[in-house]
């Protein structure tokens, strides 16, 4: 990711942070979630990277559901929304993740690799799997539902951010080649705009 789209991003994602942290999350997204939290639990596992954390919504989630939840974020505002919820949360982006070989039994990422390049997403993926423990579980959603990469002139903010979409299939099978895949789902949600959903395992 160029210095100049991350930077774009950090600067959005800070101007809407007051809003992002009063919205409430859609009923079908916390649905997933409830989901793979009993993955989770069902594995044993105890701690989790919320990836792209946002203001922590989700981490508070997990953090509520007795899970050691570490956070990491773009955004400096937001991460210092996740602190004030007593989160363990870290300014940060995915191309050097600052955590040893094998640090976490989940992953969790909403809403954040469909900020990443195309060219990218493969050595953020092989460094997400990285930090992921052996057996690990890692949930993705992304919006998609078409080939795009670009600014999206469509996006509801004034500030229009880059996004990369896909078709559902084709990150199915970028995911394949680094994960074995769990379970995969595409919710329609208006012509040509899908969200994607993908549990895999390291």
């Amino acid at each position: 990711m160029s210095s100049q789209i991350k930077e774009e991003l950090k600067q959005i994602y800070n101007q809407h942070a007051d809003e992002r942290h009063k919205s409430k999350k859609q009923p079908w997204k916390v649905k997933i979630r409830q989901e793979f939290l009993q993955m989770i639990e069902k594995d044993n596992l105890t701690t989790i990277l919320d990836v792209g954390a946002g203001t922590g919504q989700d981490s508070s989630f997990f953090q509520n559901e007795g899970l050691e939840v570490t956070a990491i974020d773009l955004s400096n505002k937001h991460v210092k929304y996740c602190k004030q919820k007593g989160i363990n949360a870290y300014e940060m982006d995915l191309y050097n993740l600052s955590f040893s070989d094998e640090s976490f039994d989940a992953l969790y990422s909403l809403n954040c690799l469909l900020h990443i390049p195309k060219r990218d997403l493969d050595d953020v993926l092989i460094e997400l799997k990285r930090v992921l423990k052996t057996k690990g579980l890692f949930y993705l959603g992304v919006y998609g539902g078409t080939e795009f990469e670009g600014i999206n002139e469509k996006d509801h903010y004034s500030e229009k951010r880059f996004f990369s979409f896909y078709r559902y299939e084709n990150y199915l099978e970028k995911l394949q080649e680094h994960f074995q895949i769990v379970k995969s789902e595409k919710i329609m949600l208006e012509k040509d705009f899908e969200f994607h959903y993908f549990i895999v395992k390291k």
